[in-house]
């Protein structure tokens, strides 16, 4: 496989220019390219992967500014990154970690929507008119965060117990938001059976798309998906999309044909392969140096933004799911997260990183946890 991507000498300050292999590099960097392809690449047509929008989800403690710009510089494919949710205040300015989930932008804000998680419309068209000022060119309602210390606040999905409240803050947001507002759901509270009555709501208003994860808040992420919520879907007056259980090629394409949405939100599948959403649009399957890349910018990027323990949990919550690139990962991933210090953690990422490489990795789980 082409090695071309930059290597850096991760435990030094500045980039390395020595050559891959010397003893400046972590072990990784002279892993020999084995790899194991864990599925076919499914076919797409051209039509449809020209027409279908692919969204990454808002997923908190990761998808930050510097993890986005990472990830659209080295993989790219990703049609929007959703900012993970922003919760406005009476103090009416954003505070530092907002403002680092906000910065740095991508590409001129074009591609980054933040989140709002908000119950009061005054402070949401307040918070609506700040992003637009720095220049953001949608928000995004949340109506479907299932955290019990969301809920109880009535925001997030505990939005979904009092629909007539729910009508009278999309009245308000839809007649004085100063940028497009897209929604992103459940289905319901507590049963599926909530789901007409809601979406008679939504069909009520001009909805810059509608995201649906189809399931209720009392299922929080465990589960199947109800899969009759999503028929019957094509007299939407509004773009939908589907989030939830979408974490390969295969089950993507499914999905849209099957639905006929307008494209996909997906969170964990594009952690565990972050060339997935190019692989879906021009065939191109990840390589290892690429990932290597990946990992090293993104360390070196929050080593210079935040103290070592910070770098250590973050890095690790990323690298758990590189774990599933990787065959015979668990002894490497487990030793990787008891590393008390940046040298273990690298000697534990080496580890991991020079195991037989997996270009087709899948996230054995049932469901995405995006807010």
């Amino acid at each position: 496989m082409d090695h071309a991507c930059a290597f850096f000498d991760i435990k030094s300050s500045s980039p390395d220019t020595s050559q891959p292999g010397s003893a400046a590099f972590p072990a990784w960097h002279d892993a020999p390219d084995t790899v194991f392809s864990s599925r076919s690449n499914t076919f797409i047509p051209q039509s449809v992967r020209s027409s279908m929008e692919l969204l990454f989800a808002p997923m908190e403690g990761i998808t930050d500014g510097i993890f986005r710009t990472t990830h659209a510089s080295v993989f790219g494919g990703i049609d929007h990154y959703y900012i993970p949710f922003i919760s406005p205040t009476v103090n009416g300015h954003f505070d530092r970690r907002e403002m680092r989930l906000l910065f740095p932008s991508d590409k001129a804000l074009l591609s980054a929507v933040p989140q709002i998680l908000c119950k009061d419309p005054s402070l949401f068209l307040h918070c609506t008119d700040m992003l637009r000022e720095l220049g953001f060119m949608e928000v995004n309602l949340n109506v479907g965060c299932p955290s019990g210390t969301v809920t109880a606040k009535g925001k997030g999905s505990g939005m979904l117990l009092d629909l007539d409240s729910l009508k009278r803050f999309l009245d308000q947001i839809y007649t004085s938001a100063s940028l497009p507002v897209s929604v992103k759901t459940r289905i319901g509270y507590v049963s599926e059976d909530e789901w007409p009555a809601l979406l008679d709501i939504y069909k009520n208003y001009p909805i810059e798309k509608l995201i649906i994860h189809p399931r209720t808040r009392q299922d929080f992420y465990k589960g199947p998906i109800h899969r009759h919520a999503l028929e019957s879907l094509d007299d939407l007056p509004f773009p939908w999309i589907i989030n939830g259980d979408l974490t390969t090629t295969e089950l993507i394409y499914q999905a849209v044909q099957q639905y006929h949405c307008t494209g996909v939100m997906v969170g964990r599948g594009f952690l565990t392969n972050p060339g997935l959403a190019r692989q879906i649009k021009t065939g191109q399957k990840m390589c290892l140096s690429e990932l290597v890349t990946f990992h090293d910018t993104l360390f070196r990027a929050y080593q210079a933004e935040l103290p070592p323990n910070a770098v250590l949990g973050r890095m690790r919550e990323i690298t758990k799911y590189f774990s599933f690139c990787f065959a015979h990962s668990d002894k490497a991933i487990k030793r990787l997260f008891k590393a008390k210090s940046i040298e273990q953690y690298l000697d534990s990422a080496a580890l991991l990183f020079s195991l037989p490489f997996i270009d087709d990795p899948c996230y054995p789980s049932s469901a995405d946890v995006e807010s």
